[in-house]
């Protein structure tokens, strides 16, 4: 066996975009935010002009911490 790791084999589910997730208005979100005026559609905000779409998460696929990458690792004696 050499360095790397063994592989993973990789499970696609049946829904990788979560829509039926995201489209379900049962939620407490969704009812938390329809009770003080928000409509689908709209942005958020006082303007309506806010983010009119959930935020997109990368799929992490190392053991790095949340926001680490790479270039941090390698180089964290230059970050103190």
């Amino acid at each position: 066996m050499g360095l790397a790791g063994p592989r993973i084999k990789q499970r696609i589910p049946s829904d990788p975009r979560n829509l039926t997730w995201s489209n379900d208005r049962s939620k407490f979100g969704f009812k938390m935010l329809s009770k003080m005026g928000w409509t689908p559609g709209k942005g958020l905000g006082v303007n309506e002009t806010g983010d009119k779409e959930h935020l997109r998460i990368p799929h992490k696929q190392d053991l790095l911490g949340v926001g680490a990458n790479k270039k941090t690792v390698d180089n964290w004696l230059d970050t103190t």
